[in-house]
């Protein structure tokens, strides 16, 4: 099946956005599908900014068995330039990389993922030396399988019930609340298996990896649906605990962190949702 988006433009109260050349083509077989999504721009402006993206591609295969009892989908995510234009800064990016695989078996749901970030001008500033480059990988695993396929199950029950009086999203969140926290019962992690920046332009480098874990206990002390109280969102920061290591930090970076100029390893603890960095109360900026 393959489908094609003539040139769209939507405008609404001095916003725009401007899509070209958007194109899709979804083949396969039970069990077996690949998906293909590509756009030649997509422009949003709002009066004196501007974001520009394009040209993008996505190439995504989905393999599954009956149920999606177990799945796995990788998905590459390939954009050509990414410009953004502001009073305030003008940036361009070119290329951004972003690979994901989504894994679900019989006990847990994982999800790995590798960002790549190209070349980074300030294009007033400094229009040949990057800013930024460099690539960040991580994972995240031990979702609750079981809890998992129960959400699945509950959204295409959902969607089947088609009741005009009650529309699908009317309190969906509160529905599945329950089945989402479950989801958290082994306690997640997520591992950052690599941070590797550089700044050319501020002679910064960064080489980090560590992980980062959900304390998992007394989950029905905790709410999604009130997610946006601040006490509720304390509660949640007060779930988590880890570590991530910066080996061979530059002089300034333990400058900034108000540590002995010659402090070349940063080992930031995140305790009780508390960050600290070698023993020390991370200082506020």
């Amino acid at each position: 099946m393959r489908l094609a988006l003539a040139p769209l433009i939507v405008e609404q109260n001095g916003r725009q956005l401007n899509v070209r050349g958007a194109r899709m083509r979804i083949e396969g077989v039970y069990g077996d599908w690949r998906l293909n999504a590509s756009l030649d721009q997509l422009t949003f402006s709002d009066r004196d900014a501007s974001l520009q993206i394009g040209p993008v591609e996505l190439n995504s295969r989905y393999t599954y068995i009956e149920d999606a009892y177990h799945f796995n989908q990788r998905d590459h995510l390939h954009i050509s330039t990414l410009n953004l234009a502001h009073p305030d800064l003008d940036l361009k990016v070119e290329p951004i990389e972003v690979h994901s695989e989504m894994h679900l078996d019989e006990r847990e749901l994982s999800v790995t993922g590798e960002l790549v970030i190209g070349d980074t001008l300030l294009t007033e500033e400094a229009p040949d030396t990057p800013i930024l480059k460099g690539r960040i990988a991580a994972e995240l695993s031990r979702i609750n399988a079981d809890s998992v396929r129960q959400i699945f199950a509950k959204l295409r029950q959902e969607a089947a019930w088609g009741d005009t009086s009650m529309p699908v999203a009317d309190g969906l969140l509160t529905r599945l609340e329950p089945l989402l926290l479950n989801a958290l019962q082994d306690s997640p992690r997520l591992d950052i298996t690599t941070i590797n920046l550089e700044s050319p332009l501020l002679e910064i480098n960064a080489s980090a990896e560590g992980a980062l874990f959900f304390d998992a206990r007394d989950l029905e002390e905790l709410s999604i649906v009130h997610a946006d109280n601040e006490a509720m969102q304390a509660r949640w920061r007060s779930r988590l605990d880890g570590d991530i290591t910066w080996n061979d930090a530059p002089s300034v970076a333990a400058l900034w962190l108000g540590l002995p100029i010659g402090t070349r390893s940063l080992t930031f603890d995140l305790i009780a949702g508390s960050w600290r960095v070698n023993g020390r109360p991370l200082p506020e900026f």
